[in-house]
């Protein structure tokens, strides 16, 4: 037995020896099994549940771009020929919604693409613009 003025190492370490010897030993071996247990549950539903959270997040992306295009395809119904009105929607939408990050639509003239309207403000000369495809940097 230490003394009442040992440090506060010695009185724990004491009090963790006289809990050691009183506990059973199904009580020793049992406490750290449920916890392994328990993290490795844990841990396999994270694995088996991260895919079905990523789908239905993915899911929920391309359903709010089908919205979104179904939208601009509503308004480009209502106005074929008006260009501005077009570019102005699209700016629009661009500014309301943070998810857009660039609209456009295309138009083919003289068989090549051409950007009709974009929401970008600095197409004004949407007609101008040729259609190039370019690989994405990987």
């Amino acid at each position: 037995m230490r003394s009442l003025f040992a440090g506060p190492a010695a009185r724990l370490r004491d009090l963790l020896r006289s809990l050691d010897r009183r506990a059973p030993v199904a009580v020793k071996l049992g406490v750290p099994l449920f916890a392994v247990l328990a993290l490795m549950g844990i841990a396999g539903y994270a694995l088996v549940a991260q895919p079905v959270l990523l789908a239905e997040l993915q899911n929920a992306y391309a359903d709010r771009a089908r919205g979104l295009a179904s939208a601009v395809q509503a308004e480009y119904d209502q106005r074929p020929d008006d260009r501005e009105a077009l570019g102005r929607f699209l700016r629009e939408l661009d500014a309301l919604d943070e998810s857009v990050v660039r609209v456009r639509i295309y138009r083919v003239v003289a068989r090549s693409p051409v950007v009709w309207a974009s929401s970008e403000p600095s197409s004004r000369s949407c007609g101008t613009t040729r259609w190039t495809w370019t690989p994405s940097p990987r």
